[in-house]
């Protein structure tokens, strides 16, 4: 794909199915992106996005210098927006994606499966699945990354189910902002490894009009883990450290 210039997919109409014949390699070029983002015309409509096995490549070590999001070269993200509309999103590989992976801001229902994430090396900031939106369900994927598996930032009716995590901070419900509220998840039967926390809620410091309830876990396993398996956090502030990018 040209450098610098987005794949958009985004005015499909509903009921459309998006087949990935090849892999997809994007150019390098320093911009904020997005790289790939696919929806419908309307917001409550579907679509099925089959990548068949085949791999997006955003070359991310090119832009990898330990530093993510905070500073250092511009690093285009997320690698793939799921945006307006519902349906399905499944088997493909996103490869060494320059910063956050996988944005999920969906306006009906979404089923992800069969995703694997993979960002190594220097990367840092590399959240496979960060889910602002209601009524969705992530399953059988695999992440190996350096930042949160999967994190949940508003929304309602989200389901993490039976997916694989390792090598980063695992599975959070937040950072929770003000105005942000998530409810009715329910993180089930999932497997975190070799990772820096395990499960994890997180609330901004001094957030209003924000709020965490009715979340389930079951049946969750964690191990390998370096500083916490289980931590609620009712002052998080982002900060801008190496050390949160590990290797």
């Amino acid at each position: 794909m040209t450098a610098g210039k987005t794949l958009s997919l985004t005015g499909l109409a509903s009921g459309t199915t998006v087949n990935l014949l090849s892999e997809v390699t994007f150019g390098v070029q320093h911009w904020a992106g997005p790289l790939f983002e696919i929806g419908t015309s309307s917001s409550t409509g579907t679509f099925i996005f089959n990548g068949d096995g085949k791999t997006l490549n955003r070359q991310g070590a090119s832009y990898w210098d330990g530093k993510g999001t905070s500073g250092g070269v511009t690093k285009p993200h997320p690698m793939v927006h799921i945006t307006n509309a519902g349906g399905s999103f499944k088997n493909v590989t996103v490869l060494n994606s320059p910063a956050h992976a996988i944005s999920v801001s969906n306006t009906a229902p979404i089923t992800i499966t069969g995703v694997t994430s993979v960002g190594m090396s220097l990367a840092c900031n590399t959240d496979c699945f960060d889910v602002a939106a209601s009524s969705v369900t992530i399953t059988g994927n695999a992440c190996r990354n350096q930042d949160d598996c999967m994190a949940v930032n508003a929304g309602s009716n989200i389901k993490l189910l039976s997916n694989t995590c390792t090598g980063g901070h695992g599975i959070s419900i937040g950072s929770i902002a003000s105005g942000s509220k998530v409810n009715k998840n329910m993180i089930s039967g999932n497997n975190v490894t070799d990772s820096m926390y395990g499960l994890r809620i997180k609330t901004v410091y001094g957030a209003t009009n924000a709020s965490v309830a009715d979340v389930i876990y079951s049946g969750n396993r964690v191990s390998g883990i370096t500083y916490q398996g289980v931590a609620i956090e009712q002052d998080y502030k982002v900060r801008v450290t190496m050390f949160m990018c590990i290797r």
